[in-house]
């Protein structure tokens, strides 16, 4: 466990600031601001996950749960472990035809083609959070799942996001 007032992010330099509703941040490399806890108290404990590079911690529809804010402060147990997850479609159809995401269906050739995967819920998901989990499904095909995980562990991004 590790004190708010001494919050460290291996490898990572930066700064840690208190906004006024007493949210911590964390200004790593570049100025990017990480959620480091959402409701951080003065002298609360709490662990915050590092970033690492695991293919098993890549979602059924291409999100990198290990970059994820939820999952790094341990709210929540990542795409494959959720049993709270039910509602998912993706996560359902993944689960019943064995396949570790969506880029091992072969039965539809592009992801948006897919009416469990291209829904009004994923289209708004993808609009508020302007993440591209199409890109990720054809980025993991193109490259396989281990790189995906690298490269968006590197970039600390839970998604490709969307070009505008």
């Amino acid at each position: 466990m590790v004190r708010a007032s001494r919050l460290h992010f291996p490898g990572q330099a930066g700064r840690l600031h208190h906004n006024k509703f007493t949210k911590l941040f964390f200004y790593g490399p570049l100025g990017r601001r990480c959620f480091a806890d959402a409701v951080a108290q003065h002298g609360e404990e709490f662990i915050v996950k590092p970033i690492v590079a695991d293919a098993n911690l890549t979602a059924y529809c291409g999100l990198y749960c290990g970059a994820c804010g939820a999952y790094r402060r341990q709210r929540c147990p990542g795409c494959h472990e959720n049993k709270k997850a039910g509602w998912c479609k993706v996560r359902a159809c993944c689960i019943e035809n064995g396949y570790t995401t969506c880029a091992d269906c072969r039965i539809v050739a592009d992801p948006r083609d897919c009416k469990k995967f291209h829904n009004f819920i994923s289209k708004l998901f993808g609009l508020i959070f302007s993440s591209d989990r199409r890109a990720c499904i054809l980025q993991i095909r193109a490259i396989g799942l281990q790189e995906h995980a690298e490269q968006m562990a590197a970039a600390q991004l839970h998604s490709i996001k969307r070009s505008r």
